[in-house]
């Protein structure tokens, strides 16, 4: 039996399924503070997920995926992968968005069974997937989106408040050396004289 189909076979029977945790990393750029930054945000923690009313080989944004379930009344799909079978991309911004759709990479999962001599590869494939993230990744959270905004915003006003600061420490003091005027100043050039020919720092 392949492990497409014991898996297929566990999610008839009753599923528990520990999820990985999702972070991503996006940009932002301003141009107020004229820079741009990179940062992680966290989608999800690592968690174990119980399906409800789960079907296998049942149809989702039109195609055929493996497992379609629900927690807490919300679908969950669960779609196998490996050499041939990729995500196909409807189902990677699907139609319903409120869903979480995550990948198990069949080719990732085959080392647990290398050392299963007894041949109950089921009881080794129910661990896995219970007490390990073995392959597992999202493909689609319903929380990216928020997710991904309130991080923005919380980088927004690092940013903000980091820029006075970093200015204030830019600012050094100057003297011209023809006029004798003194300033502050993130320029070296003389308002009086409109050069930086004889600026010197002070």
């Amino acid at each position: 039996m392949s492990v497409r189909l014991m898996f297929r076979q566990l999610a008839i029977e009753g599923l528990r399924l520990r999820t990985p945790a999702f972070v991503d990393t996006a940009e932002i750029a301003t141009e107020g503070i004229h820079r741009s930054t990179r940062f992680d945000f966290v989608i999800a923690r690592e968690s174990v997920l119980e399906l409800e009313a789960q079907q296998v080989g049942s149809p989702f944004s039109g195609v055929e995926v493996d497992v379609l379930g629900h927690v807490k009344n919300v679908p969950f799909v669960i779609y196998c992968t490996y050499p041939g079978r990729a995500i196909p991309t409807v189902i990677r911004r699907p139609e319903i968005k409120r869903c979480g759709v995550l990948e198990l990479n069949l080719t990732a999962t085959a080392p647990v069974f290398l050392e299963e001599k007894s041949g109950r590869y089921t009881d080794v494939l129910r661990t896995c997937i219970e007490h390990s993230t073995t392959g597992r990744s999202w493909v689609y959270h319903p929380r990216y989106d928020a997710a991904k905004e309130e991080a923005e915003k919380r980088a927004l006003a690092r940013l903000a408040e980091q820029e006075p600061s970093e200015k204030a420490a830019a600012k050094r003091g100057y003297q011209c050396l023809a006029c004798g005027h003194q300033w502050r100043g993130t320029t070296d050039k003389c308002s009086h004289c409109n050069t930086h020919l004889y600026a010197a720092r002070t």
